[in-house]
């Protein structure tokens, strides 16, 4: 009995959330599995430059996933620091190959998704990586992340590149 409530008392100390600061969506169906290395390749990157000395140590950041669906607890959140950002960079393209590419882009089903943790922190920022070929819907800047999806989505998707959409949230509204 000692031993159940040991755990019961404990389980709270392990489950405190640290907000994520940094949200990688990543487009996984089949319409992306060419571009599998250089998601892994873009997203590692970002994580071992710290976006560019912008994340500092303490920060989190987490990957989602989706095709058809939206993957929210597959790749669990990370704390970065300077000095882990090397394993944590492999960790991540690790987890992007590993990842099985297959059925059909459902963009709007990450929006919803999306809402839902956009209402909770003061800030988060979200890196959206996609062929652009699917409109975007759920943004106040859908018409001109459209437009660019429009302009360089089929020249993105011939060089075997994502197209990154970066999304800004402040004080729980869409900024940027």
């Amino acid at each position: 009995m000692k031993r159940i409530l040991f755990l019961f008392l404990a389980f709270p100390l392990f489950c405190q959330a640290v907000p994520v600061r940094y949200l990688f969506v990543v487009d996984t169906s089949f319409s992306m599995a060419r571009e599998r290395q250089t998601l892994s390749r873009a997203v590692s990157d970002i994580i071992s430059r710290g976006l560019d000395d912008r994340m500092q140590s303490g920060e989190a950041f987490t990957i989602w996933t989706f095709n058809e669906q939206v993957y929210t607890n597959r790749f669990s959140p990370q704390i970065w620091s300077r000095d882990q950002r090397q394993p944590l960079a492999e960790r991540t393209a690790q987890f992007i190959r590993n990842q099985r590419f297959e059925k059909r882009t459902r963009i709007e089903r990450v929006m919803p998704e999306l809402s839902k943790v956009s209402a909770a922190p003061d800030r988060l920022r979200i890196f959206l990586f996609s062929d652009g070929d699917t409109s975007l819907a759920g943004t106040p800047f859908d018409r001109s992340i459209n437009l660019a999806y429009a302009q360089h989505g089929r020249t993105a998707r011939k060089a075997r590149t994502p197209l990154v959409t970066l999304l800004s949230v402040r004080g729980g509204r869409m900024v940027a």
